[in-house]
């Protein structure tokens, strides 16, 4: 856990210079690991790249 924590925080650190309030590692957590692993586990296929941009678009709004 401690590795994705930490590759959400590099996310942050990225996206801090154009907003003023970042969102929590808790969304971030919601609603891009979660989706990632859901389809690793569940699904016939992972999540494409463009899916997965959509996601961290998706965290990163306020």
């Amino acid at each position: 856990m401690q590795i994705h924590i930490a590759q959400l925080q590099i996310i942050l650190s990225r996206h801090r210079a154009s907003v003023d309030t970042l969102p929590s590692i808790d969304r971030l957590l919601n609603v891009i690991v979660a989706p990632v692993v859901f389809r690793i586990l569940f699904a016939e296929t992972p999540l494409t790249l463009e899916q997965l941009n959509e996601q961290i678009d998706l965290a990163l709004r306020p």
